[in-house]
């Protein structure tokens, strides 16, 4: 798992999340308490987190269908499997992960750690 963990500490608002070892639903707690303590703060820990949590427990059917369809180039099938990622999901505290929402709101940082992974993406 230090792959998700390596991928998580992308994430500027994830720096002190408890992340070793790794345990989706402890992550989730910690990240759906600190997002509601700090609103204020904007949405941009929550994204982050439900990110990781998706690319956590994603189904490897759909993994092998996205890269498929980025490697041939298909936008539709690229979209359609971004909305399996969101509908596979488990209900976790922070949400599921919405990718167009989550661009919108991130600053550069996220968008950059999210981009990176996104250029050659993998699931766990």
């Amino acid at each position: 798992m230090n792959k998700i963990i390596r991928f998580a500490r992308t994430f500027p608002t994830l720096a002190d999340a408890p992340l070793d070892p790794w345990a989706p639903s402890t992550f989730d707690a910690w990240a759906a308490d600190v997002w509601e303590a700090r609103r204020h703060y904007g949405d941009g820990l929550r994204h982050a987190a439900a990110c990781v949590l998706a690319v956590s427990c994603t189904p490897k059917n759909v993994v092998e269908d996205l890269r498929s369809a980025l490697r041939e180039r298909r936008q539709f099938y690229v979209i359609e499997a971004l909305q399996e990622l969101t509908v596979a999901r488990t209900t976790w505290r922070v949400g599921t992960f919405d990718a167009v929402t989550a661009l919108a709101t991130w600053d550069e940082a996220h968008r950059a750690a999210f981009l990176a992974w996104a250029k050659e993406p993998w699931f766990c």
